[in-house]
């Protein structure tokens, strides 16, 4: 990641929306934007991007730091259809 990706004129949300997006669809290969659930929440201090990506019969649900880019959370679990 070049430093650029963190500078930012809100100490929160150095991630925009759309770079949180990008790096969640990364994670799984073949999702696109319409698979993709997500709201920007704030939570002790810090902002996180929260969300669900579904595709292929399995729901992939994840929490992601607005700040840094980092993934706090990630899970995935096939569905019953």
């Amino acid at each position: 990641r070049s430093t650029t990706d963190k500078v930012t004129t809100d100490p929160g949300t150095a991630i925009t929306p759309d770079k949180a997006k990008e790096i969640v669809l990364a994670k799984v290969s073949g999702a696109e934007d319409k698979n993709l659930r997500m709201k920007a929440e704030r939570d002790d201090g810090r902002t996180c991007y929260e969300g669900e990506i579904i595709y292929n019969g399995k729901s992939y649900e994840f929490e992601l730091d607005a700040q840094t880019g980092d993934i706090l959370e990630w899970s995935e679990e096939a569905l019953g259809y």
